[in-house]
């Protein structure tokens, strides 16, 4: 792996590829599929790496991250910059450093605030619960803004306290449904 940063009158290299971190169907990281797609993109000519939000490094385990990135670093090429991504928050950031350090990537990524989606959301906090083996309640998703008018229709505090009560059952909300 290249460990030195990217110079400006490099430009005309400055593509990025941004590929899918590769994991088995246990949800293990798969060396031999990440190899393949490494190999794949740089047989393309392409010769920068960026893993982040492709790679969906926003759910990397603390314990996992420096695993996935010394996998990376070594599968990369003599002549391939990686560069992983790491945060959003301050605490994965910090952790991070030292890891980033030792590996000598030549740049790193800072993630912005993750995006969800309803169903990942919703299969998170299953697994989550089911991992803790204790209900999960959810908290309520926030009213959508109304559209201003004249005349204000509010809420009664009572009413918007029953509407943001969260089903009885966890496992209700937490219960991906399929078809």
């Amino acid at each position: 792996m290249r460990t030195t940063a990217p110079r400006f009158d490099e430009t005309d290299r400055w593509v990025f590829a941004v590929p899918p971190l590769a994991r088995g169907e246990d949800g293990a990281l798969s060396r031999a599929a990440n190899q393949r797609m490494i190999r794949h993109i740089e047989s393309g000519g392409l010769t920068m790496m960026m893993y982040g939000g492709n790679a969906n490094f926003y759910h990397l385990a603390g314990r996992d991250y420096a695993e996935t990135l010394e996998m990376l670093a070594e599968l990369a090429g003599r002549d391939s910059w990686m560069i992983p991504s790491a945060g959003p928050d301050f605490g994965k950031l910090m952790e991070a450093a030292p890891v980033l350090r030792e590996l000598r990537f030549p740049s790193v990524m800072m993630l912005p605030a993750a995006p969800t989606t309803p169903s990942g959301v919703t299969r998170g906090a299953r697994l989550f619960a089911e991992r803790l083996n204790r209900p999960v309640p959810r908290s309520p998703t926030p009213p959508a803004p109304r559209a201003s008018s004249s005349h204000s229709s509010r809420t009664s505090p009572a009413a918007e306290a029953s509407r943001l009560k969260g089903p009885a059952s966890p496992s209700s909300a937490l219960r991906l449904r399929s078809g």
